[in-house]
């Protein structure tokens, strides 16, 4: 049985990847939720910030961390949407258009300048999903040097857009942006499947995630990080 660990923005992209890992496999896993803590009220919060603290924190030392943990992992899946470098500042933080004395000094999600320079979107990281993608795989592994574990970085717009891959047919489907609010929760039913009060709850994507699995080769197709993702749990096989 492979052992991974999860970083991610919250328990529902931890519950997608985790059964898509098992789909890959063809076997159960053992899963180390690693980020967020459970409470979701831990010392590093939740979200794409809780991501970023959390790797900061234990990136250089993740050999380390785990050292004691019975069984080891095979692998740490690290998860960020995409869109977190659409629509946030502080990642863009250390590319070279930006003209910013605390650069490289001050953490970007502890700076409190308040005439910020960083301009959105970035000039370094044009070109969509795929320059987005660039941005945050790279800055979250740049934690992870040295370290024996593989890790694996998962940014696309959202991991939801594997949900609209399984269940239809469009185009540039992980580049569309927000796709629960714009496709999935837009009524009150997607595909048969209620969405109560448009929250993304437990229960309703425990009847989305099957579709994701069973139809996970149409998914791999058309959405690059999905193939990026499969090719990395195979790759601790």
């Amino acid at each position: 049985m492979k052992t991974i660990g999860f970083v991610c923005e919250g328990p529902r992209d931890s519950d997608m990847l985790e059964a898509i890992a098992r789909h890959i496999l063809q076997e159960d896993i053992s899963s180390l939720y690693l980020q967020p803590e459970s409470s979701l009220l831990g010392e590093n919060g939740n979200g794409w910030k809780g991501v970023w603290t959390w790797c900061v924190k234990n990136g250089e030392t993740f050999d380390q961390l785990i050292e004691g943990a019975m069984p080891q992992p095979d692998m740490v899946i690290i998860q960020m949407d995409g869109d977190v470098a659409r629509k946030e500042k502080e990642v863009h933080c250390s590319c070279h258009a930006t003209a910013c004395v605390d650069s490289g000094h001050v953490f970007p999600l502890n700076c409190n300048m308040l005439d910020c320079p960083v301009t959105i979107p970035c000039h370094n990281h044009e070109g969509g999903t795929e320059g987005y993608v660039s941005l945050l795989r790279e800055m979250l592994l740049s934690y992870f040097q040295g370290q024996h574990i593989p890790v694996c970085v998962i940014p696309c717009d959202s991991t939801d857009v594997w949900i609209v891959a399984a269940y239809d047919e469009m185009e540039n489907i992980e580049s569309i942006e927000d796709p629960w609010v714009t496709i999935i929760s837009r009524a009150k039913e997607y595909h048969g499947i209620r969405i109560p009060g448009h929250k993304k709850t437990r229960n309703v994507y425990q009847k989305l995630i099957p579709k994701v699995c069973s139809e996970w080769e149409k998914v791999k197709t058309v959405c690059p990080q999905a193939e990026y993702f499969d090719q990395a749990i195979r790759s601790i096989q």
